[in-house]
């Protein structure tokens, strides 16, 4: 009887309680991988449609919104581009876009980094043309910086 009060119980006792600590340090990695996936996944939607829908009339203004969401050296490299094509061809052929995101899921998060797959629809018209109905799928990488999830990198897949 001995053995069981003073080895046996403290033994299952100390089990237990390491078992207890665990349990609730694994939830709470759990549910802040879920906050970081959800964070990035709406940081992530709000990009692709912030970047997809202009008019030709406000499509420096819909570029400058995102480029409020891009880290510093994304900004540059997509600048250059979006200056170089878009805004000369959504002026030029009279380009309107409508973008929604029917869905969107995590490939992969850290606490400072992420990668997103961003499912969008959008609705293109050029000039008098009829619309067109485009569906497109998109890698956007993320990074945390200031303690916002900024785009890293934007890619079609």
């Amino acid at each position: 009887m001995r053995r069981l009060v003073y080895g046996v119980l403290p033994g299952l006792m100390l089990v237990l309680a390491i078992a207890c600590g665990w349990t609730k340090w694994y939830d709470g990695t759990i549910r802040a991988d879920g906050a970081v996936r959800d964070e990035t996944i709406d940081a992530a939607t709000e990009f692709v449609i912030t970047v997809l829908s202009f008019e030709p009339d406000t499509v420096e203004r819909n570029v400058a919104a995102a480029q409020q969401l891009m880290t510093d050296g994304f900004r540059d490299s997509f600048s250059a581009r979006v200056r170089g094509q878009v805004i000369p061809d959504a002026r030029t052929r009279r380009v309107t876009s409508v973008a929604e995101v029917p869905g969107a899921a995590s490939v992969w998060a850290t606490r400072d980094r992420a990668a997103v797959l961003v499912f969008a629809d959008r609705t293109v018209t050029i000039g008098s043309d009829e619309p067109a109905d485009v569906d497109s799928s998109y890698r956007v990488t993320l990074a945390k910086v200031d303690g916002r999830w900024l785009v890293a990198d934007f890619e079609p897949v």
